[in-house]
């Protein structure tokens, strides 16, 4: 908590309060590297792109990995999963996790691929985004799907924190996931 407060200030308390009910299952420490800064373009891009009449699904991916005590996904982690090659990557490899998820992954990708549409049978339904809606699918040890979940989050974070872009973001490694 204490690091928290120091970097959002008087938003600190209500931002880890918000944090862990969007992500009950998650270590508040992962809100100090909150993707905002990929996050909240896409959701907008979700939102414009239904609006037009686009078919348009959404998803996060938010394994932690056991390495540095539970290091949360970083922008691009889950390209050995899409790609399913996760055993030339070793910090990727959870035993009895990697393999089930690297396959609900690349499965998704290969029937949306082939059919415009990534539902198969090793993943929950996984409904067309709309512009009031946002399917998300949560790729991670149990996949789900959740609607409009961290819409509230980012709203605080971005209130917080109103300046944080990608251009501006110091090099630490508690500052961005890529």
């Amino acid at each position: 908590m204490k690091r928290i407060k120091a970097r959002f200030g008087d938003r600190g308390e209500e931002l880890a309060e918000v944090f862990q009910e969007t992500y009950p299952e998650k270590n508040l420490a992962d809100l100090l590297t909150l993707d905002t800064v990929f996050r909240c373009p896409t959701k907008k891009f979700i939102k414009e792109f239904a609006k037009s009449g686009g078919k348009i699904y959404s998803y996060l991916f938010t394994l932690e990995f056991p390495y540095q005590h539970g290091k949360t996904a970083w922008h691009c982690s889950d390209i050995p999963f899409v790609f399913h090659n996760t055993e030339l990557v070793p910090v990727t490899n959870i035993p009895e996790i990697s393999d089930k998820l690297e396959k609900q992954m690349f499965d998704a990708v290969i029937h949306f691929a082939e059919t415009g549409n990534p539902n198969h049978s090793g993943i929950p339904q996984w409904p067309v985004s709309t512009e009031e809606r946002e399917a998300t699918m949560i790729f991670d040890r149990v996949c789900t799907v959740r609607f409009n979940f961290d819409d509230y989050l980012l709203e605080l974070h971005k209130k917080a924190l109103p300046n944080l872009t990608l251009a501006n973001i110091e090099q630490e490694d508690d500052q961005i996931q890529h």
